[in-house]
């Protein structure tokens, strides 16, 4: 019987700390709520009947505020849409196939000797210096323009 008697006092404990720990609210509380809102109806509808022209300050106060906000998103939105197309630029990308002016005059002085050019070759002819140079050699041979014949010397395809 111990057991019987101990059972209820259990399940109401952790019926209890459920309802305290998820906030859950009682009946009680809901009884409480509805009290409070009856009141306020009862309010709102005295000041209606006897203000029938005009409205209660409270609620004049609570649309104006609506307005001051409803301004405030449309200007919110205005910027917002003007901010967007400012910071919308189309970035000119630069076309793989098309090449630099120091890669046109490489494969040019590349051309002009059929058995293959040096790069020393290149450099004098062209006036450019060797970074230059190895540089525009290696994005001619990415491209597939220029071909590899040994070290250093290179033709065009």
């Amino acid at each position: 019987m111990s057991k019987n008697v101990e059972f209820p006092m259990i399940v109401d404990a952790i019926i209890n700390s459920l309802l305290h720990r998820y906030n859950i609210p009682t009946r009680l509380e809901f009884e409480k709520v509805i009290e409070k809102i009856n009141r306020l109806e009862k309010l709102v509808a005295d000041c209606t009947c006897k203000h029938d022209q005009e409205k209660p300050p409270f609620i004049a106060e609570v649309e104006v505020l609506k307005s001051k906000e409803e301004k405030k998103k449309k200007k919110e939105k205005k910027s917002k849409k003007e901010l967007k197309v400012k910071k919308i630029k189309k970035v000119k990308k630069h076309d793989p196939y098309k090449l630099t002016p120091s890669q046109t005059e490489v494969l040019r002085s590349i051309e002009n000797n059929k058995s293959g050019a040096v790069s020393k070759i290149i450099c004098k002819e062209t006036g450019f210096d060797d970074k230059k140079v190895r540089n525009a050699l290696h994005q001619l041979k990415q491209l597939g323009r220029i071909k590899c014949i040994k070290r250093g010397v290179y033709t065009a395809e």
